[in-house]
């Protein structure tokens, strides 16, 4: 693996990590200011969407669900 895909590699699993704790605190239930934190982490990963694997995808999909149509997380 060469230096950028190890640091792409490192960037996208600190996002991932951010996410996965934002949405274990439901943060983007707590008021307009996390949801918009929290919908702002997903549009960054996005851009690394080719680099993802499918559980990362499919965990990214449902967080989207749930901060747009503001449901708790409870998986």
């Amino acid at each position: 693996m060469t230096a950028a895909a190890e640091i792409r590699k490192n960037i996208l699993t600190d996002r991932m990590d951010q996410l996965q704790a934002f949405m274990e605190s439901n943060h983007h239930m707590k008021n307009e200011e996390g949801n918009q934190e929290v919908w702002d982490l997903i549009l960054k990963l996005q851009r690394f969407w080719g680099a993802m694997d499918d559980e990362d995808k499919d965990y990214i999909e449902v967080s989207k669900v749930a901060v747009l149509e503001r449901r708790s997380w409870n998986l």
